[in-house]
């Protein structure tokens, strides 16, 4: 049963992402969202990336590519928004890649998450769906399968938990808060030495 409280998270959280909108919003023809524009960083380049949410077949094909069911709470945002790349990719969260183009609007796309998960096999243990990333040191976010709906964050190819929240919501509404201070209304880091990761 879809819970309409983690909805109405999800909205507040675009919501809050949105209002860093001072230079530019635009819906691509394959419904990505992108908030903001960064010239700084890049002539095509956007502060967040929220990409169009999957339908249930395509989930099922993520599923079926992991070989795992994911855990109801991403299966949830996964339908909502098809992942995204936030603050410059500060933290990016896992989809299904739909193009692999790298030019144009269709270059906008999530990092794949079964492609990332396969990348960490046996290197985490099987229990586990790495779901987010951030750029400042490839730290990665997890669930694990075999417990309740909390996530944690590990150091790159580390099995040390150095930070758990009770769901994916709860992270990501306080990493956005946190992340906003960051940045200016322009999308400009406020001070570059300033690490983007919540340890």
């Amino acid at each position: 049963m879809i819970d309409k409280t983690n909805i109405k998270n999800i909205s507040k959280i675009i919501d809050k992402l949105k209002e860093r909108r001072l230079n530019g919003e635009v819906i691509t023809k394959n419904g990505t969202l992108l908030i903001c524009k960064v010239p700084h960083i890049a002539p095509e380049a956007w502060l967040h990336s929220i990409y169009e949410g999957l339908s249930d077949y395509e989930l099922k094909e993520v599923e079926n590519k992991l070989g795992k069911k994911l855990p109801d709470d991403l299966y949830l945002l996964l339908k909502e928004v098809n992942g995204m790349n936030i603050f410059s990719d500060s933290i990016s969260i896992f989809g299904k890649r739909i193009s692999y183009a790298r030019e144009g609007e269709e270059s906008f796309q999530p990092y794949d998450l079964a492609d990332m998960n396969e990348e960490l096999d046996g290197i985490i243990p099987a229990n586990w769906i790495a779901f987010a990333g951030y750029n400042w040191d490839g730290s990665t976010m997890y669930y694990d399968i075999n417990n309740d709906n909390s996530v944690f964050i590990c150091e790159r190819d580390s099995k040390n938990k150095l930070k758990v929240w009770s769901n994916i919501f709860s992270w990501l509404s306080e990493e956005v808060i946190r992340l906003s201070d960051l940045y200016d209304e322009k999308g400009i880091e406020k001070d570059e030495d300033v690490p983007t990761i919540p340890y």
